[in-house]
């Protein structure tokens, strides 16, 4: 984020200079959860850590816009949560859903958190019948995963996600948006 800080105008260089999608991928591989055993029985789902992926995201949105042309388009046309929050820093409307989204986008952002959660209580419940000696009941009032150590449904690429208000609270404070706005899309 400090170098996001850099003044520049378009005969500088660019202080974060990205160019393979590959890196879009790497950060958001860093904040899956990974199961310290092997569980079988569950559907194929991925999980990451909800702090870690809205971290990621705003670092990713920083990176994209200062590469519009590579970056900035690979997230645009790829993963929508990344777009969602794009457009909220080019209409300089920090709410979810945005003005000009349908209300279903809040019935389907109450669907996928439902099953999400349902998901996470299985997945907890699988996980800790394999280290408990007696029975283990988890629900929504003792897991650890949807508290403590909170999981979210690892999905970059499916629906676009509400944001948490502490991301929409830095989005709106990042004063480095406000004046490279303009500067991405006048080139």
């Amino acid at each position: 984020m400090r170098a996001a800080r850099i003044p520049f105008n378009e005969n500088d260089k660019n202080p974060i200079f990205v160019q393979d999608s590959k890196f879009v991928d790497a950060i958001l591989n860093l904040c899956i959860y990974r199961s310290p055993i092997e569980l079988s029985g569950l559907p194929p789902l991925q999980f990451c850590r909800y702090d870690l992926f809205w971290a990621s995201c705003l670092c990713l949105v920083v990176v994209a816009c200062f590469n519009p042309s590579t970056i900035g388009l690979y997230v645009w046309q790829k993963i929508p949560t990344l777009k969602l929050l794009m457009q909220m820093l080019i209409s300089h409307s920090f709410q979810f859903p945005l003005f000009f989204f349908s209300t279903e986008s809040l019935n389907l952002e109450s669907q996928i958190l439902n099953e999400e959660r349902e998901q996470i209580i299985l997945f907890e419940n699988k996980l800790a019948s394999k280290y408990s000696t007696t029975p283990v009941h988890i629900d929504e009032t003792n897991a650890q995963f949807l508290s403590t150590f909170r999981l979210m449904r690892y999905n970059p690429e499916g629906e676009k996600r509400k944001p948490s208000q502490a991301l929409l609270s830095k989005l709106q404070d990042v004063k480095v948006f406000q004046n490279f706005i303009f500067f991405v899309f006048t080139k």
